[in-house]
């Protein structure tokens, strides 16, 4: 069985977890799914609630699911009433994808163990995985800067599970929450065929890949670009590859095939080169390398507003001021010591950090 239950936002929603669902039946396995989704939602809203309800757990009984609204998420992942009373073995959630913020402001390591915490009272035995979301492109028609990001994303992204697996296992727990870089595997298919023509009849110079081909806009996924991620997403859920699964009938069987390749080839890869940062590297990570990239990125990617030589001269200032003051401001949040630094583990206190169940 593989039933997967999605928590995220507009970067997993359907077809994505139909396409998942497909490519496991197609290469035998059953598979089931729902949903908890909400626009451009946190794992604090899809928590805490939207507004937020001070001490409670509100978000777990809003938002959209798969055939309804408002679900109680809860109840469903721990007594399933709409995958024909199985249980879920996949849980497969996210945070929106500006990722320092929400690291730092909204709790998001403490919450996405208390969401594991409900899938793990439904199934002991399930599964857990914290899917990479990714950034919206700074320039459509040079990824470059984009690509560049979402490489240096990806190991913050592990480093979240990392720190909940520390405290599981300090635990002497046997659950784990496993990793999909699904934005790392975006950045390298736009920079493989930025770089190699390879697909049926499309050209595929770096505009074309990004806006044609694999992104609708900015940030969000065509069906191409959905049925790529979901190729990845069941490569890591199963460590299997996906060659010869299932593909949407509008979308070419060579292209199919040269995604799914792809897909296969990044999975192996990354399994064989995976080196993840130990729970003690993730803090320095963030403050030699990771802020820093970050506000680089986001705040070059904010357009201009000036026209005059002068006015962009100053207002360039202006932004390099407020890279440098953000990456410091995050680079002290992220000491060995600070006392809100969500990779800091003390195993005196570490019982009594979590949220207890609601």
């Amino acid at each position: 069985m593989a039933n997967v239950f999605w928590s995220g936002h507009s970067l997993t929603d359907p077809p994505i977890p139909e396409f998942v669902a497909n490519i496991s039946r197609s290469l035998g396995i059953s598979a089931d799914w729902n949903r908890h989704s909400m626009g451009g939602g946190s794992m604090f809203d899809r928590t805490r609630g939207r507004p937020p309800q001070e001490g409670g757990w509100a978000g777990y009984r809003q938002g959209n699911n798969r055939a309804s609204i408002n679900m109680d998420v809860i109840e469903e992942l721990t007594d399933p009433k709409t995958i024909a009373g199985n249980r879920y073995d996949f849980l497969v959630i996210t945070e929106v994808h500006g990722i320092l913020w929400p690291l730092l402001r909204r709790d998001t390591v403490r919450l996405l163990r208390h969401y594991h915490e409900r899938f793990i009272d439904g199934n002991p035995a399930g599964q857990t995985f914290l899917y990479q979301a990714w950034l919206s492109l700074a320039d459509k028609n040079d990824p470059t800067s984009w690509i560049q990001y979402e490489r240096a994303a990806a190991p913050l992204w592990r480093c979240i599970a990392t720190r909940l697996n520390t405290s599981l296992e300090f635990e002497g727990r046997k659950d784990r929450i496993g990793f999909i870089p699904v934005g790392l595997a975006l950045a390298e298919l736009v920079d493989d065929k930025s770089e190699e023509p390879a697909l049926n009849g499309i050209s595929l110079d770096p505009h074309q890949t990004v806006t044609g081909l694999v992104f609708s806009d900015d940030v969000h996924v065509t069906r191409v670009g959905s049925y790529f991620v979901a190729l990845v997403t069941f490569a890591f859920i199963h460590d299997r590859s996906p060659i010869g699964a299932w593909h949407p009938p509008d979308i070419n069987p060579d292209d199919a095939a040269l995604f799914q390749r792809f897909a296969a080839d990044f999975m192996r890869n990354y399994r064989d080169d995976d080196s993840p940062l130990e729970l003690s590297e993730c803090s320095k990570y963030v403050r030699e390398k990771f802020a820093h990239e970050y506000w680089r990125y986001e705040i070059g990617r904010q357009p201009h507003n000036s026209e005059s030589w002068w006015q962009l001269l100053l207002e360039s200032s202006r932004r390099n001021i407020r890279r440098l003051r953000n990456t410091y401001t995050w680079q002290r949040s992220f000491a060995a010591d600070a006392p809100d630094n969500p990779f800091r583990f003390d195993p005196a206190t570490d019982e009594f950090y979590w949220h207890p169940a609601p």
